[in-house]
Order: C-alpha cells, then structure tokens, then sequence
C-alpha cells in the first residue's frame, strides 16, 4: 500500500489535534447520540495493511468522527463514513478535499440506514451494541470490524481477533 499517503493523512490529522489542544479542547466530545475520541492512524493502517483490506469493496465507519479511518480505509478500498455531528462531518469533508481523497461521508444516523450494501463496517463502540446487533442480524452482508476491547456483540459469530498494539481488532460476522 501507500505508506507516504497514509504518512501525509496521519500528519494531517495530527495537526488538527495539536490544533485542538492549542484552543484548550480535548480530541474527544459527545455527539448527542454517541462519544467521539481520536484514533491512533498507525494502529489502524497496520492492521488494514495486515487484514488485506484491499480486498473488500465498499467499507462503511459506523461514527466516522472526524473521519480519520474512513480516510485510511480510502487508501485500501471505496470508503465511506457515517456520522450525524455537523462540525465532525464538516471535519471529515475538509480533510478528505484538501488530501484528494476518494472516501466519501455521510451526515446521517446509521441506525436509520440500510447497510447492507457494504462489506465491511467498521466501529469502535462508544455503547453496549444490542439495538446495533438486532439491525446487523438483518443487514450484515459481510463482516464488521470491532476496534477496542468494550462493547462486542453477542449474537454475532467471533471469526477472528488480531491485536495491534495492545488493541484488538475483532472481526464478526453473521452466523
């Protein structure tokens, strides 16, 4: 893969925290309907790298934030990010235009949409994911990618887990 295009998001996206920081706000905020946090790209490009993202055709951010892993998923395969906070969304759209890249967001509210015409959803849960789970039991078409150690679902199948770091990565599908 593109080792220097991921370099050039990761910075980006590393400027915009240190942005944050410098106006005395946390990467991190409440959207009204979930949390946002910032992810760690080197994790997150090691483990795409790892898993043969390239593999997949149409991968979804469940939360996309401010989009930084829909933006390195774009490096791999068509991207696309969901999220309902503006000011995230508006993040999202800006870094991706001013990157030239192809991932593409969303302002929407992804338990009111149809995600079955995707392969690969992808979320690092901010909750419990029982209503989620119900929704997937009907909608998943391939698989979803847990990112953290909290919240997996229940009545998903387990195919497997990979660590990056001390971060699981862990990959479900329906049964």
């Amino acid at each position: 893969m593109d080792d220097a295009k991921f370099k050039i998001i990761n910075d980006a996206y590393s400027a915009y925290y240190r942005e944050l920081l410098r106006q005395g706000r946390l990467p991190l905020k409440d959207t009204g309907i979930g949390f946002w946090g910032y992810t760690i790209g080197e994790e997150v490009y090691e483990f795409f790298l790892s898993f043969g993202l390239q593999k997949y055709k149409k991968f979804l951010d469940l939360g996309s934030g401010d989009g930084k892993v829909a933006a390195i998923a774009s490096l791999f395969t068509a991207a696309h990010g969901m999220e309902f906070d503006e000011p995230l969304l508006h993040q999202s759209v800006t870094l991706a235009k001013s990157l030239q890249l192809t991932a593409q967001f969303m302002k929407r509210d992804f338990m009111k949409e149809d995600l079955s015409p995707y392969d690969v959803l992808y979320i690092y849960p901010d909750k419990r994911l029982v209503e989620l789970e119900d929704k997937l039991l009907r909608e998943l078409k391939g698989i979803l990618i847990v990112h953290g150690p909290h919240f997996h679902p229940l009545r998903l199948k387990k195919v497997s887990e990979r660590y990056v770091g001390t971060n699981p990565f862990v990959i479900f599908s329906r049964p």
